[in-house]
């Protein structure tokens, strides 16, 4: 025979982290061109760890706590729970979006939602260059020369981007630029956000009678803001010279040896086969 129960007992257990992850106080950003600066401080001692994304790309936001991790950008705190981290290697006059994750001193974690609360947006600095080089800075009369103009792109322009080159002749009298009827070729460029920075656009002087011509770059289309023009060594003018005229003799612009010593790099200001050197 049995007797009902008259007392029911129930244990109930529960799990909770002894320690939180710290929180975020404060946090400031700064930028340059290719670089974003940002300070946190934490309510407690730990360490932060941060992952930037820029807001175009197909994947903008950490789908983890491990996609924060894998960028591998993380401090300690310092003894006022601050920590600061500087990403490199961005790209000018683009958005990002920064995502933080803080983590305590016995290794406790934000959570990912706490991870995705915590974006900041910064932009890059403006500008992306455009950076135009000649491979010579005196020619001869009435000879086309091939690559004269070497254009790089310090980085893909977000979307199009026409680069034009216009050819100008200088009066020798008074230095006024005329707008010569010829000009390099090609003449322009149709630049699109799958450019890389590696890619060189390469432009050929036509023959011209002798005299003094500068080449300027006009840029224009959508992203055409986001450029500013760079002519390496100040150098626009190109000096065309008498066939019976001696050209200039070329100068030295530098010479670097090489980190073990095995060489050194000598660069003139036009092209030469006699480097006066020993060897």
């Amino acid at each position: 025979q049995y007797t009902p129960a008259t007392t029911i007992r129930v244990l109930s257990v529960g799990y909770a982290n002894l320690e939180q992850a710290p929180q975020l106080v404060t946090v400031s950003t700064s930028s340059t061109k290719n670089t974003v600066q940002v300070t946190a401080q934490l309510s407690s001692q730990g360490s932060l760890s941060a992952a930037i994304y820029r807001v175009s790309a197909a994947v903008s936001v950490p789908a983890s706590v491990n996609a924060v991790l894998l960028q591998n950008m993380a401090a300690s705190t310092n003894a006022a729970n601050t920590s600061t981290l500087t990403f490199t290697g961005l790209d000018a006059a683009t958005s990002y979006r920064v995502y933080f994750l803080t983590t305590s001193l016995v290794g406790v974690k934000s959570t990912l939602a706490q991870v995705l609360d915590s974006v900041q947006s910064v932009d890059t600095a403006c500008c992306k260059t455009l950076t135009g080089t000649l491979s010579a800075a005196s020619v001869v009369e009435q000879q086309a020369v091939s690559n004269l103009l070497a254009l790089s792109l310090s980085s893909a322009p977000s979307a199009s981007l026409t680069v034009a080159i216009q050819l100008y002749a200088i009066s020798s009298g008074t230095g006024a630029a005329t707008l010569h009827p010829s000009s390099l070729f090609p003449a322009s460029f149709a630049v699109t956000s799958l450019t890389t920075s590696s890619t060189q656009l390469r432009a050929s002087l036509p023959s011209l009678p002798a005299g003094t011509y500068e080449y300027r770059v006009v840029l224009s289309g959508d992203a055409a803001g986001e450029f500013s023009v760079e002519y390496a060594g100040n150098q626009q003018r190109i000096e065309v010279l008498s066939a019976i005229t001696e050209p200039p003799v070329p100068v030295l612009s530098s010479a670097t040896f090489a980190s073990d010593g095995s060489f050194v790099s000598i660069v003139f200001s036009a092209d030469t086969n006699r480097g006066n050197t020993a060897t």
